[in-house]
């Protein structure tokens, strides 16, 4: 298929109210398109580096210069897919992890302000 395209965000979110209770440790760094994991488990081996069309880093908060917003998600990715679409073009946007991963809060938003998500924006 000429033309054809495949993009891939990934993104990391805050740490829920359990991870924060139970003092977790972010494993994971970023650092422009690459995402770099640690296993704490196994300090021995060495971290995992991946490279993505973008690495968004939302863990912290929108004070660190890296925090990715829903507007800057909205603005590098969605805004793209929908002047695509409204050009002719099939796209379609999946978001995929495991349960409490932030896929429902990247696509649909919050409800405070400045947190809508790619759908209504």
């Amino acid at each position: 298929m000429a033309g054809a395209k495949v993009k891939v965000a990934v993104r990391v979110r805050p740490f829920n109210a359990r991870e924060t209770s139970r003092r977790a440790k972010c494993v994971i760094q970023m650092s422009g398109n690459t995402t770099c994991i640690t296993n704490p488990k196994m300090p021995e081996d060495a971290t995992k580096h991946f490279t993505f069309d973008h690495s968004y880093w939302s863990h912290t908060s929108e004070a660190d210069p890296q925090f990715a917003s829903q507007r800057r998600v909205y603005q590098e990715v969605g805004r793209q897919l929908l002047l695509q679409a409204l050009q002719g073009y099939n796209v379609s946007v999946l978001a995929y992890g495991q349960t409490g991963a932030g896929k429902t809060y990247t696509m649909s938003g919050g409800r405070g302000p400045g947190q809508r998500g790619l759908v209504p924006q």
